[in-house]
């Protein structure tokens, strides 16, 4: 009996840590997904503002790193879909705001108020149709409901769909840019 209550007491907690992990794995691979930092003693990894601004330099200096941001946004949505429709937004106000600044380098864009606002320039100036405008206003949406809102669950395949509509739109955004 001794013998049996000293195994349970030992199996104990690695079984709950497990059958934790079972339950929360969604939740808890969600958590990774979106962190900025992960450390555990002295290991210990940084993603995010340094990758992203190598991967900004990259871009400029090879045009054709821009297409291999799609099907890396692609493959990436198999696992991580919410991310990935964060960052394949991230490259829509991209090039937005660079076709805004090379038409009106004047145009302050609040920070609070920013994708409304590159929108409405963007509608103003004509620069993309009434339906590029509202297709930029849906996926803004469905981007802020993606990283604001409580248990919004986004499957692998809407991921997808997200990463190339923003794709369409950034070749739109693009074509003006260099007409």
């Amino acid at each position: 009996m001794e013998l049996l209550l000293e195994f349970i007491d030992t199996l104990i907690w690695p079984a709950i840590v497990l059958i934790g992990f079972v339950l929360f794995r969604k939740s808890i691979l969600t958590r990774l997904a979106q962190a900025q930092k992960l450390r555990y003693k002295d290991f210990e990894i940084e993603f995010g503002a340094a990758i992203q601004a190598v991967t900004r330099d990259a871009e400029q200096a090879f045009p054709a790193i821009a297409q291999d941001n799609k099907a890396r946004l692609l493959a990436k949505a198999h696992h991580f879909p919410s991310t990935t429709i964060r960052e394949a937004w991230r490259i829509v106000d991209e090039h937005a705001s660079a076709l805004l600044q090379k038409n009106h380098p004047e145009l302050h864009l609040p920070e609070h108020e920013r994708f409304k606002t590159i929108a409405r320039f963007l509608a103003d100036t004509e620069l993309l149709s009434t339906k590029q405008v509202k297709l930029f206003n849906e996926l803004r949406l469905l981007r802020n409901k993606v990283a604001h809102a409580a248990d919004f669950d986004v499957s692998r395949a809407d991921s997808i769909q997200y990463v190339e509509l923003c794709f369409r739109l950034i070749e739109s955004l693009d074509a003006q840019k260099n007409s």
